[in-house]
């Protein structure tokens, strides 16, 4: 259950978005992150309510609905966005409850009658960086970013968890193990914040190839704190600032590098999905799998030094 109206009160779409933000974000399973709020208020702020907000929730059906597919596409939305914008139309309808959690307004949307536009991946904007560009890179850059970029390409962590790396384990914080080799992924960064993981699968354990190890443990030396930042957390806007001037589109290129490394060297898709933090819940193979490849440490030790990094160190 979303959130309870009467039955017999008038709901606009304005009062039903703002409830079904807010329940998504004190919901006790699975409150989304600040990140996702951001998201969705920007398409109820932009697009939504400037459209659909006095209408009443009930008015909304096929016809209504096709019309505002029909208006974003003529403000000149992208595929993608006309998909994820209609996505939260349907769902703040479908929020809409009686007292016993039943749907007050259920509809069987149906995406060839709405003419909502295919996305075709190929369409995407997925940049990836090549080992030469990270080669270059590494090179060009002084300290933190020199290590900080070696380790997003040989880790594919997220900007947010590299940047809330400690150099000790306090107990809550994620923090690099450097006996070991590997990042203990408990946490991220967000607008400058400490805050729980991107999803449960992104708590994880990630081992690094013994040369990025070694690199990193001569990086640390004896200072404390955050890793990247001098003991203070790096800022991802100074972190991608940097990063833009080696002429690479982002931190998730890195991450797109490591995934490609890793399914050129055959690494198994559920170790893959592990260390890059996706969840294998859609595959009950996969999930089955999971517990006994992911959690044996020296299979996890032996596929990473198979795999190496995919470029050169300076």
């Amino acid at each position: 259950m979303e959130h309870t109206f009467a039955s017999q009160s008038v709901i606009t779409i304005e009062a039903a978005a703002e409830a079904w933000l807010a329940h998504l974000q004190t919901r006790r399973r699975r409150p989304i992150k600040p990140a996702s709020v951001k998201t969705f208020r920007s398409y109820l702020d932009a697009h939504i309510l400037p459209r659909l907000g006095q209408l009443e929730v009930g008015s909304v059906g096929v016809a209504v609905l096709r019309k505002f597919i029909d208006e974003l596409d003529g403000a000149g939305l992208s595929a993608k966005s006309q998909v994820e914008i209609t996505s939260c139309v349907k769902s703040i309808i479908a929020s809409v409850c009686d007292a016993e959690g039943e749907p007050l307004y259920t509809r069987k949307w149906d995406n060839e009658r709405l003419d909502l536009p295919l996305v075709n991946p190929a369409e995407q904007h997925t940049p990836i960086v090549t080992k030469e560009q990270i080669e270059a890179a590494l090179q060009a850059s002084e300290e933190p970013h020199k290590y900080l970029y070696a380790l997003a390409a040989g880790s594919g962590l997220r900007i947010g968890e590299l940047l809330a790396i400690k150099l000790a384990d306090d107990g809550a914080c994620s923090y690099f193990d450097s006996e070991e080799a590997r990042i203990h992924v408990r946490q991220s960064v967000w607008r400058g914040e400490l805050q729980a993981p991107k999803t449960l699968s992104a708590v994880r354990t990630v081992e690094l190839p013994r040369d990025l190890g070694a690199m990193l443990v001569s990086f640390g030396g004896k200072r404390t704190g955050f890793m990247f930042g001098n003991g203070r957390r790096l800022s991802a806007s100074t972190a991608r600032e940097n990063l833009a001037k080696h002429g690479i589109s982002g931190f998730h290129s890195f991450r797109r590098f490591r995934a490609t490394t890793l399914l050129a060297s055959r690494v198994p898709s559920v170790l893959t999905k592990y260390w890059l933090g996706h969840s294998t819940h859609g595959d009950i193979t996969e999930h089955y799998a999971n517990g006994g490849m992911t959690n044996d440490e020296g299979l996890r030790r032996e596929w990473c030094e198979r795999v190496g990094l995919g470029f050169k160190l300076p």
